[in-house]
């Protein structure tokens, strides 16, 4: 049997007028084949992550703060924290001194605004 020219050859999705997406590996942050999305992010978007999501959580934490009584359950979920870090350490140079030192203050707030900013900064990429 001889088919016409153009008949039988073309994909059953083309007839609709719709073309097949075929996945494309240039998508970061997807989690596919390459990895998950947490390997394929840069380090650096992964910090400015973390930092942002912890400033507006500890913003959103002292604003829910003044709103509720001192020495309650939700002034200690909201506005305590816990510290992580090193103190200043002096570096002595000889033609200078140089003090390095870093501490974040980690509470639920601020673990809500990671997660808010991630999910944020998804939506617009």
């Amino acid at each position: 049997m001889v088919r016409p020219s153009g008949v039988g050859t073309t994909p059953p999705w083309h007839a609709f007028g719709v073309a097949r997406r075929v996945p494309d590996e240039s998508h970061e942050g997807t989690v596919g084949a390459g990895g998950s999305a947490l390997t394929r992010r840069s380090a650096g978007f992964l910090a400015l992550t973390f930092f942002v999501g912890i400033l507006v959580g500890s913003v959103l934490g002292q604003t829910i703060g003044l709103f509720v009584p001192e020495g309650s359950v939700a002034h200690q979920l909201f506005v305590q924290y816990e510290s992580f870090g090193f103190g200043p350490t002096p570096i002595d140079l000889v033609a200078f001194d140089v003090t390095i030192g870093l501490t974040v203050h980690v509470n639920l707030m601020s673990v809500i605004g990671i997660f808010l900013v991630a999910q944020i900064l998804r939506w617009i990429r």
